[in-house]
């Protein structure tokens, strides 16, 4: 079941997506990663249709394409959530604010005040 080098290098995959710059295939990143668990959901049958029919467009499993999907959906929720985006003028209003002195009356007075307590 080896294949010639040269027939590997001479044929594009059909199929590829570049992460951190490297050509890997679908197939072979979803191979790589251990399948443990099982996630299971309900549609309607008109979603179910639409989903298998998008799967088979991709040549891929109806799993193979729900994951896919979820796992590419989450990436995306989870970097707005660490990720805070603001026009450059309110950026460089926040940097300026954070350099002027600010009053702080209740401060002043605390630290006026006679202290309960000395050091020795």
């Amino acid at each position: 079941m080896a294949e010639d080098a040269a027939d590997v290098a001479a044929s594009p995959p059909s199929r590829a997506s570049v992460e951190r710059g490297r050509l890997v295939t679908e197939r072979a990143r979803l191979r790589a990663m251990a399948k443990t668990r099982r996630i299971e959901l309900r549609a309607d049958p008109d979603s179910e249709e639409r989903i298998a029919r998008a799967a088979a467009a991709r040549q891929q499993s109806v799993s193979a394409f729900v994951l896919s999907a979820a796992v590419h959906e989450a990436d995306l929720v989870l970097a707005r959530a660490d990720v805070t985006v603001m026009a450059v003028e309110q950026f460089h209003g926040l940097i300026e604010s954070l350099d002027l002195p600010d009053d702080a009356p209740g401060l002043t007075a605390a630290a006026a005040r006679a202290r309960r307590f000395t050091r020795e």
